[in-house]
């Protein structure tokens, strides 16, 4: 059990989309996921799964950390859910849940890019030592990303949302401080300003261009330009 309690501690601040089309397993998995994960969303085929996706980086500005899904699906695979969400997001951690007679796909999403598998029959102990070995090189990669590092010594603390300069800390608004944080969290992916402004203020709020402009402006008045990057279609991001 302690090698289960030393999981929880990596798990518990992880977000997970689990993606099963059997409801009976799917609700007594859950059951396992839940006590693990922070944020778990489970789902019953791989459209909603894609879905889901898309829906939580939406409301969240940030993917899921984890997704484990099963292959055989109604409506869209596993395989091609998994490719969809691995064109989205290349960095993705998924794991794949197979069965013996499942060997004819394991090549295929090998070759796609998924992080491992899960064997059946599932049970606690298999699914936790599957888990802790992948969240603790998730935990030791978020510990080295945790601070980035810019030109003229312009530094990001990703766990407590700081940005200093030197030994001085930069004194952002709070909208300054999410957008910072969005594009930190999300390196080399590009945001138009309706993106930035739902981020910041939800959906119901009416998009203003002005105000967005507006914030960008004065953040990059206090970082070097090169930090935050601008396309012709006015895309935002961060590059790694």
């Amino acid at each position: 059990m302690s090698k289960l309690n030393e999981l929880k501690k990596i798990t518990q601040k992880l977000s997970l989309l689990y993606v099963e089309d059997n409801e009976d397993l799917r609700d007594t998995t859950m059951k396992i996921f839940s006590s693990l994960f922070n944020t778990t969303v489970a789902v019953e085929d791989g459209q909603v799964g894609l879905n889901s996706y898309n829906e939580y980086f939406r409301d969240n500005g940030k993917y899921f950390d984890i997704v484990i899904t099963d292959i055989e699906m109604p409506n869209m695979n596993g395989i091609e859910m998994t490719r969809e969400i691995l064109t989205i997001n290349k960095e993705q951690k998924i794991l794949v849940i197979s069965a013996y007679d499942d060997k004819k796909y394991l090549i295929e999403l090998i070759n796609i890019g998924i992080t491992g598998f899960i064997q059946k029959p599932l049970n606690l102990e298999q699914i936790s030592s599957v888990l802790y070995d992948l969240c603790s090189k998730f935990a030791e990669e978020q510990e080295i990303f945790r601070i980035l590092k810019f030109e003229d010594d312009f530094k990001w603390d990703n766990k407590h949302q700081d940005l200093s300069h030197g030994e001085f800390k930069v004194m952002l608004s709070d909208d300054e401080t999410k957008l910072f944080a969005l594009l930190a969290d999300n390196l080399n992916k590009k945001f138009t300003k309706s993106e930035i402004f739902e981020h910041l203020y939800g959906p119901d709020k009416k998009f203003s261009e002005d105000e967005i402009e507006n914030i960008i402006e004065s953040l990059q008045e206090q970082i070097p330009k090169s930090i935050i990057k601008v396309d012709s279609e006015f895309r935002y991001c961060i590059n790694s």
